[in-house]
């Protein structure tokens, strides 16, 4: 490897340090052990869960995940630690469990019995051992200790990574995996709690929570390890107070739009969660075929209508009575009308298959689960799709009743429909900026489909005559029929939600800006942050600056000890940046997907790193 203080240097950021659970190192004669380094991981969504399995598998022992929130039917398509079970319980508890279970029931049983020993002493001496190993026969309050083969009660071998009961967890009581459902905003979440921990990781996805996790970091001079993903791109940065630019040194764009999966299929809250999936439904049955839609098992399903659809118009061509109602006209006319009644027809079942057979699957499912029944305020409404055949009747009607029973509810939610938004515009002087009525979506979503189809047919006869096999037509927001495809849906999708409609002009500007959330990218991230995790404990145990680490050399050795190295230019840590596409001099040959940087010092303008830190004790005088 070359030297990291080498600026010009290839460093691989895969490549991880030579750390077993318990190495030593050069300048230190107590070895690192990685399963007594205690790490606390705040947020337990995307990126949490996937860092969560990395530092169990890679040997660390002692990990507190904290997060607010609670599991959503919602969240089930993303985060794979939870299950339909799950829904209406803490994140951090059920991550926590999950984590446990990986482990063997032999370790699980001695973490337990490590963290009930150290809750015991913390309780009645208020001190607790460092690493947990100096275990009595019988302990203070009677309680039998472990028998000659290490195995304890079952008792207290229970519940690894789901207590529930403390206000906050003490980083010296941690064994196993446990689970806080917290929120880090509020006064409980100090810098003495911090100080109990080694390391903490940041697996947040907004900046007001990661601005103050930073700040609390360096006022507790703890490691913090951040990391973020958008889209395609990540990037994970080791910050460390006085030696490394912290979150608040550069400037922050404001957080952009980007959407996990589950909340755009089964629960949108606001229109640019149905403005998302409307683009993904676009890009599913007109655009290049691409695996990574989020919307990709849909494809299928969706994309019967446009064969069913290519039948017809055959069948059109030959039988000019293959749909009935049509005027009795020359044979081209009534062929090109049966045609044209054909399309519609599909247009109306795919409008049909996206806005009411699914409503109706996802109402089913969420009476199934009670939880989220409590949740949601208002069920979505299926549409009621014009120009149904006779055998949908029933279901129109079904549809006309639910329109009337969201109409008689009381107090909607924030952005609920009221009764003459349909109608009315947001803005009464441009037509793109009129929103339009439910019943004007569905005619604009029949007609751009329709328009849509064709252009497709034409580009596909257009390929096939110059060998091109790759057809499709990519979504461009100054593309008026991909657009008013777009509007429309996405309009009908909020109708769906009780979600106020919005006119074609909002529609354009936030489709165009728009950055899915993807799980691949959380995974890889989360791994680079145990990567740069490694080399950042590598630096501190070797120069002995872990905070927990114990130091047996003596006062006067380590007043001789040389000058402090620092982790810009003695150490592995680099910043990492996941990029979207290959990049380099040679991309074909030796391009790079993952890109480290150097370290950088703390900025003089950041008022956060400049400011000084200065701990007073109070005595008191009574």
């Amino acid at each position: 490897m070359a030297p990291a203080s080498s600026v010009s240097a290839i460093f691989n950021p895969l490549l991880v340090p030579t750390l077993s659970p318990a190495c030593h190192s050069h300048s230190s004669s107590v070895p690192l052990r990685l399963s007594n380094v205690r790490v606390l991981v705040v947020g337990a969504g995307g990126i949490g869960c996937e860092v969560c399995k990395d530092l169990l598998l890679s040997g660390f022992r002692r990990l507190c995940v904290v997060d607010l929130d609670t599991i959503d039917v919602s969240n089930l398509n993303r985060q794979f630690f939870f299950r339909n079970a799950h829904v209406g319980l803490s994140k951090a508890f059920v991550l926590a469990a999950a984590c446990s279970a990986l482990l063997s029931p032999t370790e699980r049983q001695a973490l337990a019995r490590k963290r009930a020993r150290a809750l015991r002493q913390l309780q009645q001496t208020g001190e607790v051992d460092s690493d947990g190993e100096e275990e009595s026969e019988e302990n203070n309050d009677g309680k039998p200790g472990p028998d000659a083969d290490g195995q304890a009660p079952l008792s207290e071998a229970e519940g690894v990574g789901e207590r529930e009961g403390d206000v906050c967890i003490d980083g010296r009581t941690v064994w196993g995996v446990v689970g806080q459902k917290m929120n880090i905003l509020s006064s409980d979440f100090t810098i003495q709690l911090l100080q109990t921990y080694d390391v903490v990781i940041s697996a947040l996805d907004n900046q007001k929570a990661r601005r103050h996790l930073n700040g609390l970091c360096i006022a507790a001079d703890l490691p913090l390890i951040e990391a973020g993903s958008t889209g395609y791109s990540g990037q994970v940065m080791p910050i460390l107070k006085n030696e490394t630019l912290c979150y608040d040194c550069e400037a922050k764009p404001r957080d952009q739009q980007r959407f996990p999966v589950c909340t755009l299929r089964q629960r949108p809250e606001r229109p640019e969660h149905c403005i998302a999936w409307a683009k993904m439904i676009y890009e599913l049955v007109f655009g290049v075929e691409d695996n990574e839609n989020l919307l990709s098992d849909l494809k299928e399903q969706l994309r019967t209508f446009l064969d069913v659809s290519s039948t017809a118009e055959a069948e059109g061509r030959e039988d000019e009575t293959s749909l009935p109602g049509t005027h009795e006209k020359g044979a081209g006319e009534d062929s090109a009308g049966t045609r044209e009644e054909a399309m519609r027809l599909m247009s109306r079942k795919m409008m049909k298959e996206l806005f009411h057979d699914q409503i109706v699957d996802l109402l089913r499912l969420s009476q199934e689960n009670k939880e989220a029944m409590k949740k949601q305020e208002l069920l979505p409404t299926p549409l009621c799709v014009q120009g149904l055949t006779d055998k949908e009747t029933f279901e129109a009607s079904h549809c006309r009743a639910s329109e009337d029973t969201k109409t008689t509810n009381k107090g909607p939610k924030q952005n609920a429909i009221a009764p003459t938004e349909n109608t009315q515009g947001e803005g009464s002087g441009l037509e793109s900026q009129r929103t339009w009525s439910v019943q004007e979506c569905q005619e604009v979503f029949e007609r751009s489909f329709l328009g849509l189809l064709e252009r497709q047919k034409t580009t596909e006869r257009e390929n096939a005559g110059t060998g091109k096999r790759e057809a499709g037509i990519p979504f461009d927001k100054d593309d008026d029929l991909a657009m008013d495809f777009v509007a429309a849906a996405a309009n009908l999708r909020m109708h769906n939600f009780h979600i106020a409609l919005k006119s074609r002009w909002f529609i354009q500007a936030v489709a165009g800006s728009i950055i899915p959330a993807i799980a691949a990218t959380n995974a890889v991230v989360a791994a680079l942050q145990v990567v740069q995790l490694f080399h950042l404990l590598q630096f501190l145990h070797s120069e002995g600056r872990l905070r927990h680490q114990r130091r047996e050399a003596p006062q006067e050795e380590n007043e001789k000890r040389k000058p402090v190295k620092t982790l810009r230019s003695d150490s592995n840590c680099r910043y990492v940046w996941v990029k979207p596409f290959v990049t380099g001099v040679r991309p074909d040959a030796a391009g790079r997907l993952i890109l480290p940087e150097v370290v950088d010092p703390p900025r003089a303008s950041c008022f956060l790193c400049q400011q000084q830190t200065v701990t007073i004790e109070l005595a008191s005088l009574s």
